[in-house]
């Protein structure tokens, strides 16, 4: 089948859709190397461990803090709350 002569150039429109569809292989291409190198990469791991580590301990100190603790601890924060206004003279 005879797709035109080669030496001729393309019209605008099937130039503009060849190079329409080389950039999107060329992004796609671009997108597949910066996920395979952030797949390889290791730098970022002992920080996203120390927070989960973090998020244990919160978790964790939440579950040991018995239920009954917890009037007590709000009097306690109100009581600095309400010292804080008196300095701050907002009371």
């Amino acid at each position: 089948m005879f797709k035109g002569n080669p030496q001729l150039p393309l019209s605008g429109t099937q130039d503009r859709i060849g190079v329409e569809a080389s950039l999107k292989g060329y992004a796609l291409m671009r997108l597949k190397r910066r996920i395979e190198r952030l797949w390889r990469d290791c730098r970022a791991q002992d920080l996203v461990e120390y927070a989960l580590l973090a998020g244990f301990f919160c978790v964790a100190a939440g579950a040991a803090i018995p239920y009954g603790a917890a009037p007590r601890i709000r009097a306690i924060f109100e009581t600095i709350e309400t010292h804080l206004q008196r300095v701050i003279g907002m009371s």
